[in-house]
């Protein structure tokens, strides 16, 4: 299966690059959403807390309820899985480059 999958990559390396760009992008954009569903649950808890109330922590599911969040990171592990893919796919990117500029592709 591991054989495949080289000489899948092997054969065009440009399909690595991008692969590593659609990586790139994908945790890019994990992190984005995830900063801003921070800050959005972060200002409601402050504005509940302006208004008398105690501030407490609020989930990301009680300010955006008409939206699917399951896939935003709220947590540090959603955090670092969307890092991870960020960083694998500038190694891949880097690396399919590099196979690029060896076999001539």
């Amino acid at each position: 299966m591991l054989e495949r999958l080289n000489d899948y990559f092997l054969t065009q390396p440009r399909r690595l690059v991008a692969l590593g760009d659609a990586l790139v992008r994908a945790g890019g954009f994990l992190l984005l959403a995830g900063l801003v569903g921070r800050v959005a649950a972060t200002g409601v808890s402050t504005v509940k807390g302006l208004a008398g109330g105690a501030q407490v922590e609020v989930a990301l599911s009680e300010v955006l309820p008409d939206y699917l969040s399951a896939w935003m990171p709220e947590s540090a592990l959603g955090y670092a899985v969307a890092i991870l893919m960020l960083i694998a796919g500038l190694i891949s990117a880097r690396t399919g480059r590099v196979y690029e500029r060896y076999l001539g592709n």
